[in-house]
Formats: structure tokens, sequence, C-alpha cells
């Protein structure tokens, strides 16, 4: 399924390329044909995922427990009581969050083959991972969209949508003061000093040590603190994957010379989000929330190769980054997956 997966997006991108702007209407039908594609792929998935069974487990003996994520409790007591079928469930939720990343992309502007491109970056990151983490998936999914809020300063729309967020996810609440950070942008140099400081952090295994000092102040102290099985015994910092997307993010910062100042915030978003995956590789705990941020490569890797002015290093570094999406999907999801139980199967072969 994977391998027939590469196959589909390098299929749908070679169709994208030699559409390219005339032919705008086929390259949309392209996407949305993909989208609804991985909707189902995601959404009658069976196993896949390390919580899918406690979801499973949740919707068929505690759905009449309604908790702080109020809109999810809610539509589990609502399928349960109506058609009972877990699937329905997690084919709507892969539908809500899909909707969502697309109005993101296409509310920024993002078309044609970069459009393409850009689900080929979620398929090969965040796509599988959102089947782990199917609540808080959506959430980061509606933070893609709502934070074009921020720019544009419509607060209502932008508090509207963290609160329908955190009803799927309790974390979403953590991204309110983003609204009141709207001027940040992080220059490459600083974000080559973060990137060395947080390798060095993982290295000397400080990252535990603040993740535990946070933890320990946090309303979740008793959950986890001190609690040694969310941390990496001898973490590596030569993580195959975490050092394919830092490599991608230098290489592209660097070269993109006309970027959108527009797409300022977007862009330390997604620098932010590679530096606590930096620090993921110590606990996997960083990652919940930097995924909020990591998930802007969707966006930003292919609109920073967009902006580089030379053709010819542009169509050099688009081939490298292909061929690094590629690696990684290769490496993630069928040689070495890291988010581990990941074997597909669908409903109908269980």
């Amino acid at each position: 399924m994977y391998i027939f997966l590469l196959i589909v997006l390098y299929y749908l991108l070679f169709l994208a390329f030699i559409a390219n702007v005339r032919y705008e209407i086929l390259t949309k039908i392209f996407v949305i044909g993909l989208m609804v594609y991985l909707t189902f792929l995601i959404g009658v998935r069976y196993g896949v995922g390390i919580d899918y069974f406690t979801y499973e487990e949740w919707f068929h003996y505690w759905y009449k427990n309604i908790t702080a994520e109020w809109i999810y409790s809610g539509l589990v007591f609502l399928l349960k009581t109506t058609s009972g079928e877990f699937y329905h469930l997690t084919l709507l939720m892969a539908l809500l969050t899909n909707i969502y990343i697309y109005k993101g992309l296409t509310k920024r502007g993002v078309k044609n083959f970069y459009l393409v491109l850009a689900i080929m970056v979620f398929a090969s990151s965040n796509l599988f991972v959102f089947a782990n983490i199917m609540r808080q998936g959506l959430a980061i999914a509606i933070f893609f969209y709502s934070s074009t809020f921020i720019k544009e300063r419509n607060k209502l729309k932008y508090f509207f949508y963290i609160i329908i967020g955190s009803g799927f996810h309790i974390s979403m609440l953590f991204l309110i003061p983003f609204y009141y950070l709207n001027k940040i942008n992080i220059s490459l140099k600083n974000y080559i000093t973060l990137i060395i400081i947080s390798y060095f952090l993982v290295y000397t295994n400080f990252s535990s040590k603040i993740f535990q000092f946070i933890i320990g102040i946090s309303p979740y102290d008793t959950k986890y603190f001190e609690n040694n099985s969310i941390f990496t015994e001898n973490p590596s910092v030569l993580s195959i994957g975490v050092l394919i997307r830092v490599c991608i993010s230098i290489i592209i910062l660097i070269f993109s010379n006309k970027l959108d100042k527009s797409l300022n915030i977007e862009k330390s978003y997604y620098q932010l989000g590679i530096i606590i995956n930096i620090l993921s590789i110590s606990t996997y705990m960083f990652g919940r929330i930097g995924i909020y941020f990591q998930n802007f490569d969707v966006l930003m890797i292919p609109m920073l190769i967009k902006s580089i002015q030379n053709k010819n290093l542009r169509i050099i570094i688009l081939v490298v980054i292909i061929f690094s999406i590629t690696i990684l999907m290769i490496n993630e999801l069928i040689i070495n997956p890291e988010e581990g139980n990941l074997i597909y199967k669908s409903i109908f072969y269980k």
C-alpha cells in the first residue's frame, strides 16, 4: 500500500508538472482526487497507529463519557448510538483533517505543481502520524488553517477555531498566545544557532531535564513527572528522519531569495517545528507540542523552493527534496517505522 501511495504521488506530480498553470483546473482535480484517496486510506484503516485500539475501545465502551474534549466526545456518542461502526468515526476525522490541510494551503495561494508537492510532503511527514494521534491531528489541521487569521488580525475567527480545535484536543488552548506573536520572524543565522543548541541539549541529555522541569510545574506532573517510559534510552543525535528534515530546511532557507514576506509567520513556525523535532529525539512528548508547528513543512517546503529565482538551481534543489522525501517515506513507513504499528490493513482485510 505504501509503495502504491508513492507511485500515485509521483504520477500526480508528473501530471501537475505537465499541466502547468495553463491547466490549473486539472491540477486542482488531481489534488482533490488525491485528498479523497488519502482520506479513505486513513479513514478505513484497521489497527494502524499505536493508539488505534485505544480509540476503538473508547468508542465501544466509554462512549457515554463526555470529557473536556467535548466535540470529539459528542461525535463518539452520536456515531456509537446511531451507526455503531468505529470506521465511520475514523473516516469522518480523516475527512475533516484533510479538508483543513487543503483549505490552509489554498487560502495561502498554493496551487498547481506546488500544491501537489505540498500534499506529497504531507504524506511523507504527518499523514500517518495523524493516524496515531487522531484527535490532535485534526486540531493541528485546524490550527494550520486558522493561523491565517493571525496575519489578518481577525481575533474573533482565530479564537473561534481555537475553541473548536480544543474540542478535539485540549492542547490547542496552548496556542492562544500566538495570536499576539504576529511579528515573529526567525533569521537564518538565529535558526542555525538554535539548531546547534538543540542538538547539544539532546547530546548532553539536558533536553530531558528541561522537559521534566516543564512537566513538574504543569497540571500533568502526576502523570508524566519522572516517567522514564516517555524518554528515549541513549538518544542518537543522528536520527535519520530528523536529520533529513533539518538538512532540507537549511538548504531551502539558504537558497530561497524571494519569499513573500506575508509568509514570515509560517516560515518561523516551520523553523520552530524543526527545532522542537530535534528536541523530540530525547522524548516524543516534545513532538506532541512541536507538531503543531512542524506541520508547516507542508506549506513552507513548496513555497521556499518556489521562491528560488535561479531556475536551474530551483530544479536541482527540487529533485534533491523529492528524493529526500522519498527516502523519508521508505524509511519511516517501510524499513524503520518510528511510530510503530504501521503495517497497513483496512477494515475490509482485518
